[in-house]
């Protein structure tokens, strides 16, 4: 099945002339996908909604069931919501059952993606994401010591008596 629709998004970027990072326009996303619009009430717990969206369709015990709300979780072929597409580029966001929309600050024809997970994929999100987290990490340390790096330290300050205070020799680390 996955095969297939990786297979039908590619008739789409083919044959139609759609772009990659277009994949998840509104008027698109209804070509390659099945579209279900809801009206839910901004603080219900979304684990009912998606307990109910699975019975209807089927898949209430279906194994790696996931939403997203940067696109198919783990999909690397269609891209991510935002248009970003290419290698290392698959959605990770995933929605927990105890989010409400109020929570989660989405808005009126905000999209939740909903996709069957392998375990290879699951494995390939929790690998991008930690990679992600050490990135960061690796970042927030090279800023910090290069802002420890260029502290201004006062060396002397020259008091005039009356409390104001000058500084005499200024030193950069």
């Amino acid at each position: 099945m996955r095969h297939d629709s990786e297979m039908h998004v590619g008739q789409i970027v083919n044959l139609c002339g759609v772009k990659r990072n277009a994949l998840y326009a509104p008027i698109i996303l209804d070509r390659w996908t099945r579209t279900l619009r809801l009206k839910i009430k901004a603080t219900i717990k979304i684990s009912l909604v998606f307990s109910s969206i699975a019975a209807r369709l089927g898949l209430r015990n279906s194994v790696g069931l996931k939403y997203c709300l940067d696109g198919f979780y783990g999909v690397e072929a269609f891209g991510d919501a935002f248009g970003n597409y290419g290698p290392g580029i698959c959605p990770w966001m995933e929605v927990t059952g105890d989010a409400s929309p109020l929570s989660l600050k989405l808005e009126d024809n905000d999209n939740i993606y909903m996709s069957i997970a392998t375990e290879k994929m699951i494995e390939l999100v929790r690998a991008r994401v930690e990679q992600a987290g050490e990135q960061a990490f690796k970042n927030a340390t090279q800023r910090s010591e290069q802002l420890r790096k260029s502290r201004v330290s006062f060396a002397s300050l020259k008091s005039d008596g009356e409390g104001n205070v000058e500084p005499l020799e200024i030193k950069m680390e």
